[in-house]
């Protein structure tokens, strides 16, 4: 990973235009004071860094940039035209450019967008699961109070777990009211066309003692099948992951799918990786993250969902879950601290491409002679990045390709759709 200063200051370096600095005294608002600027070239002349660009990197207004409107070589002091939002005091770090840091950023950002893909983000994807119709069932968006797709009753405490988790980042810790408390989801589906067909609840729970939670398929709110309490462990520090599970057909007297957690009074209970299958689904979501998709992996066994994943062959099995394997754009860069998926040597490919894009950003906007000496810097840098881009280990790794694979993609609106073909 690199962050947008380090490729910054990678471009400033090709481009000669890299000056890393240090204030020696306090200055003003709009003025900034340091008497290395005099070891600089012409830093002992007047107007010698004039419409240059002031990047302050420390103290309160670190991020900000302002353009040189005045140097006063007497007193090593750099004035700018627009003042800064504090004192520019003493031993605060900044740095000088000929070009302006905003169109730097631009031309990075521009950079790691055209690499895409001989150099690209590689994705792993394993939220999606077969046949299952809940929303968030790994419990891991979670908003204010509660956790998306899921609704609350009997006044249980709902928060966001990080430490105890099955799969993935969180998952879902409840604490029943006094009374005992209720977690559930309503399943969006044509229940008329899925009466007396068999319906499937289930998720991996972790409580400290026994029959502190189940899992119920709710129909009508008064025609409800539950499946077996967690037996649990006797461990309150270290609660063991119990897979759970309710089943039944669909009664005709059914006006929804409710899939419920039902927490005993007062207990405490974790869940996550739950899933509910109604029907056999053929078609998913392929997450958004996804530019393209190489390859899909299904879980090799159930009861193991950190487990090894395999080639899918024959019929995917309910419950499994799916990884996908793929690639994105790099991630553009708002903050200096923000980081892009590149390493050396894409990092001084990327450079390269960058100090491209900013040579034509300045042709652009220049006349005159100024126009043909950018356009010689112009391509100058589409030579050198193209040359960067071809050395060895700076594109991304290829996917073999797999000789036959049981699905297939297609596009449904502004989705991409991940299809089973012929095997479901």
């Amino acid at each position: 990973m690199t962050t947008r200063a380090t490729l910054r200051q990678e471009v400033a370096q090709l481009l000669g235009d890299n000056q890393s600095l240090t204030t020696s005294t306090s200055g003003s608002s709009t003025t900034v004071k340091d008497t290395s600027l005099k070891n600089l070239p012409g830093g002992l002349d007047c107007c010698a860094f004039e419409n240059y660009y002031v990047l302050i990197t420390s103290g309160t207004a670190s991020g900000q940039e302002k353009r040189v409107s005045q140097y006063t070589a007497a007193c090593a002091m750099l004035t700018v035209q627009e003042a800064f939002s504090a004192t520019i005091a003493s031993c605060v770090t900044y740095e000088l450019h000929r070009h302006s840091v905003t169109d730097y950023h631009a031309a990075i950002n521009d950079a790691l967008v055209q690499v895409y893909p001989q150099v690209h983000k590689e994705l792993i994807d394993e939220t999606l699961v077969i046949d299952n119709l809940l929303c968030n069932p790994d419990f891991e968006t979670f908003a204010t109070s509660n956790f998306t797709g899921w609704t609350a009753t009997g006044s249980p405490t709902i928060a966001k777990e990080t430490s105890l988790v099955l799969h993935g980042c969180a998952s879902a810790k409840l604490t029943a009211g006094g009374s005992g408390s209720t977690y559930y989801q309503d399943v969006v589906t044509n229940v008329d066309e899925l009466v007396n067909k068999s319906v499937k609840f289930e998720a991996w729970v972790s409580a400290s003692c026994a029959c502190s939670v189940r899992l119920k398929l709710d129909w009508n709110g008064t025609c409800i099948d539950a499946g077996d309490y967690h037996s649990g462990d006797g461990n309150s520090t270290f609660p063991q992951w119990e897979r759970l599970n309710v089943s039944a057909n669909v009664p005709s007297t059914a006006t929804r799918i409710r899939a419920t957690v039902d927490i005993a009074a007062s207990k405490v209970v974790y869940i996550d990786g739950s899933w509910l299958r109604a029907d056999r689904m053929y078609n998913y979501t392929i997450p958004s993250c996804f530019d393209t998709l190489n390859d899909v992996l299904i879980q090799a066994n159930i009861c193991k969902p950190n487990g090894e994943y395999t080639q899918i062959s024959g019929r995917p099995q309910e419950g499994h879950r799916l990884r996908l394997l793929g690639k994105s754009e790099l991630t553009a860069l708002s903050t200096d601290a923000g980081t892009t998926e590149i390493t050396e040597p894409q990092v001084r490919a990327v450079a390269a491409l960058s100090a491209r894009n900013l040579a034509q950003t300045l042709w652009q906007r220049s006349s005159g002679d100024q126009r043909d000496r950018y356009l010689e810097d112009l391509q100058y840098w589409d030579m050198q990045s193209q040359a960067e881009l071809g050395k060895p280990g700076v594109r991304s790794r290829k996917k073999g390709a797999n000789i036959y694979v049981p699905w297939s993609i297609y596009t449904d609106g502004s989705n991409q759709m991940l299809r089973f073909n012929n095997c479901r």
